[in-house]
């Protein structure tokens, strides 16, 4: 599978699984949330169609499906600013009171640097 990043501005759509309750959160991991898209057609002729969408792992899926990449490439998440991201979503959770559960939270991370937004 090929992972590419559209545009340069650093910032990547992650996911933070919790299970638990208020005060109580266990974290359960951080997936990035990669969005497939349409195959550039190939060279020498051809239909889109026969480009492979993304390799097998890909195959089968429609063009913009999110997919879950468990955990993160470090390349796009370094491991620190994972681990602060998680921490920053268990907080948030416990502040908003959610109840006793399974959540996913998702927010823009800047995969470099850390800054968090759209809790």
């Amino acid at each position: 599978m090929h992972l590419s990043c559209a545009g340069d501005a650093g910032w990547v759509e992650v996911c933070v699984g919790l299970l638990g309750g208020v005060g109580a959160m266990e974290l359960l991991g951080m997936s990035l949330l990669a969005h497939t898209r349409a195959p550039a057609p190939p060279i020498g002729g051809g239909s889109v169609g026969d480009a492979a969408a993304g390799g097998p792992a890909l195959q089968g899926l429609e063009w913009g499906a999110r997919v879950h990449l468990t955990p993160p490439p470090e390349q796009l998440v370094r491991a620190e600013v994972a681990e602060a991201a998680m921490l920053r979503a268990r907080g948030v959770a416990d502040h908003m009171g959610l109840q006793v559960g399974g959540w996913g939270v998702e927010m823009s991370v800047g995969g470099s640097w850390g800054a968090v937004l759209g809790l």
